[in-house]
């Protein structure tokens, strides 16, 4: 298998030197923007029907680029790279490689995860598209053009076997072609104090980037820390490529995938275009004309992207179920019972810290403010003489523009939590609210990130890092920097034994109805064991059933007798990971609705139960 690694990192090499070559940017920039070509790529197979054959098409592509650089070194005889171009090459491969040992064995942690997009990827894995026969499934109607970088490495370095680690290796793979962006050029006579600076800032970019979006770490696969990412490397790219006659194309991409990444992708478009919007008009030497004309190109790019995916879900009969974007059908007037308390809760989030809340000691919105802050005190005291990127004027817009993407998206999460289809209990309790404002303020600490290191002095960035720590007062920044593998093995063990026992009855009954219960608010039970069992479906319904309301038990379904049985007339085979009265308040169904067998999970062991009531 660690051939294939290899050739899978040559290949991609090999595709740094195409994407160089055609947008003629900075070999520091190339890692990222080749992600970014990548994933368009994949996304246009993907439409087309053409994944499989496009995913091998791009991968020898590569390896032909690569083979054709060594061809022309030893007929030219002139070096194979130069200094910047192995600085880059370098450091991106030590961390390739460094990420793929560390996490090939690790598995998912967060219930996400397991529930959608893990399910998406191994969709595309399955079936070589985008998303299979599954119209119907729980969030289908998701972007995901993130599990098509996935399915481009379980493809090739797993010849199409999904793993859980080599997918969290394509995610860290982006985190680490967007940190190349950010090292400083290596110096003729000050190599190994250059690496030894890139190895600084590359630990500093790695660790701090685990502390922005909630509990979400840049090893987890959802997208919220993609998302901030993409919005920061958005502006850094058009910023860094100010003389490039490729720019607006160049962050044009970057906005077609970031509108790919979640449904709110597009919101955080449009966020970086009013940005550069802003930067434009404040340009010494402008031409309002040709202002418009690179606005409309960018604005293209985000409605081509918005645009296909509408069009392909229309086409392929995929049922709209996301939450994000959706209007729920409760009327004004019976937002009364609830409103009150999620404005409360809000305004909360926004001023104060939750005394509950040990991982951060002031609120988001207060340290969006003082990363604004440090931007204005670096360009306003740094090298006065030297304009930093822009001028002035610009600065002040660029400042501005970011205030004002922070006020309304604030508004924005606002008016979905009071008006969009969430459930209830998520309105009212702002579920999620870490994890979406945190996009936003990690997009804003990358342009803080990349001012910091433009003084050039480690010392400004280990104060910079020890102000970010302070902050987010994260005390798991460190101890989370890589999954708890040892606890998720022994939990994995479990679940496999479970996977393999449906695997085992499948060889007598092809599609065994199944239904998974673990009673309690753990809803992570069920959603590995669906993930695990994928494309075998369980039953729809509830995980954890009780005849009264639990108190604190928001994902407990209250079900009668009645209720109860029509989920278990449909199941011939009753896994159970958490019973916790289930059989005892259940007994009168048990009794005359028994499924074919019932497994549950007992003294960390996964047996076959047979129930024994005593007669009446």
């Amino acid at each position: 298998m660690i051939a294939f690694v290899f050739l899978f990192l040559i290949s991609l090499l090999g595709l740094f030197f195409i994407v160089k070559r055609q947008f003629l940017i900075s070999p520091y920039q190339t890692p990222f923007l080749t992600i970014i070509c990548l994933l368009s790529a994949l996304y246009i197979f993907g439409i087309f029907g053409l994944l499989f054959w496009g995913s091998y098409f791009v991968f020898i592509l590569g390896l032909f680029s690569f083979l054709y650089k060594v061809f022309l070194f030893y007929k030219s005889k002139t070096p194979l790279f130069n200094k910047e171009e192995l600085h880059v090459l370098g450091i991106f491969s030590i961390f390739f490689f460094l990420n793929y040992f560390l996490f090939k064995n690790h598995f998912f942690i967060f219930y996400d995860e397991y529930a959608h997009w893990g399910i998406f990827t191994k969709i595309t894995l399955i079936h070589d598209d985008i998303v299979g026969p599954y119209n119907n499934l729980r969030k289908a109607d998701y972007p995901r053009i993130s599990s098509l970088l996935q399915y481009y490495f379980n493809l090739i370095i797993n010849q199409g076997k999904f793993t859980q680690g080599t997918t969290i290796l394509s995610q860290l793979t982006i985190f680490a072609s967007a940190l190349i962006a950010f090292l400083p050029k290596i110096k003729k006579r000050k190599i190994y104090p250059s690496i030894l600076i890139s190895l600084i800032i590359a630990f500093v970019f790695y660790v701090l980037s685990n502390t922005f979006v909630g509990r979400n770490r840049i090893f987890t696969i959802d997208c919220d820390n993609l998302l901030g990412l993409f919005f920061g490397m958005s502006i850094l790219l058009y910023l860094l490529n100010k003389k490039n006659k490729k720019r607006f194309l160049i962050v044009g991409l970057v906005l077609f995938c970031m509108v790919q990444l979640k449904e709110i992708g597009i919101l955080f478009s449009l966020f970086a275009v009013f940005v550069i919007v802003c930067l434009e008009l404040f340009e010494k030497k402008k031409n309002y004309i040709s202002i418009l004309k690179r606005i409309v190109l960018l604005l293209i790019f985000i409605i081509i992207s918005k645009t296909s995916w509408t069009l392909f879900k229309k086409y392929r009969n995929i049922e709209k179920q996301s939450f994000s974007m959706v209007f729920s059908d409760n009327s004004f007037t019976k937002l009364e019972d609830y409103q009150k308390t999620t404005l409360d809760n809000y305004w909360n989030v926004l001023t104060k810290r939750d005394s509950k809340d040990r991982d951060h000691i002031i609120s988001y919105i207060d340290k969006i403010f003082v990363f604004l802050g440090i931007m204005f005190f670096i360009f306003r005291y740094i090298k006065r003489n030297k304009p930093i990127l822009m001028n002035q004027n610009q600065f002040l817009a660029f400042i501005g523009s970011l205030f004002l993407c922070v006020i309304a998206y604030l508004f924005v999460l606002l008016f979905l939590y009071l008006f969009a289809s969430f459930y209830e209990h998520e309105k009212i309790t702002l579920t999620s609210y870490k994890r979406y404002i945190g996009s936003m303020y990690y997009g804003i600490f990358l342009l803080a990130f990349y001012f910091v290191i433009r003084f050039k002095k480690i010392l400004y960035l280990l104060v910079f890092s020890g102000i970010i720590l302070f902050l987010n007062n994260n005390k798991r920044t460190i101890t989370d920097f890589f999954p708890k593998k040892q606890f998720m093995y022994s939990s994995m063990q479990i679940f496999n034994k479970a996977a393999n026992v449906l695997e085992d009855i499948k060889l007598n009954d092809t599609d065994p109805k199944v239904y998974i219960i673990s009673q309690g608010d753990e809803l992570s039970h069920k959603a590995i064991m669906q993930f695990l069992i994928f494309p075998t479906e369980a039953i729809y319904g509830p995980h954890s059933v009780s005849k009264q309301k639990k108190i604190n038990e928001r994902f407990t379904a209250v079900l009668t007798d009645k209720g109860f049985a029509k989920y278990m007339s449909q199941t011939e085979y009753l896994f159970v990971f958490n019973r916790r009265g289930l059989f005892e308040e259940y007994q009168n169904v048990f009794r005359q609705v028994k499924p074919k067998e019932i497994w549950m999970l007992t003294n960390n062991d996964f047996k076959k139960i047979t129930l024994n009531y005593k007669s009446k």
